[in-house]
């Protein structure tokens, strides 16, 4: 099957509505549950971690330098 025939079916489907639409199952404000739990808890982990802290001070080291 070609590239075309493929793109056909797939705005075929969208016109038809049988498209499924993927979505995370919470879509609310206070981002919880299942994979945005997970990825919350990843982020935080990211953010209080010591090289995001040591990113964030070489940042703003080289802001104050002059090389010119």
């Amino acid at each position: 099957m070609g590239t075309s025939n493929r793109a056909k079916q797939f705005i075929n489907r969208i016109d038809e509505g049988t498209l499924q639409k993927r979505y995370l199952p919470n879509h609310g404000f206070d981002y919880t549950n299942g994979p945005e739990d997970i990825a919350r808890m990843r982020f935080n982990n990211y953010i209080g971690s010591c090289g995001y802290r040591l990113m964030r001070h070489r940042i703003e080291a080289e802001a104050r330098t002059y090389r010119g």
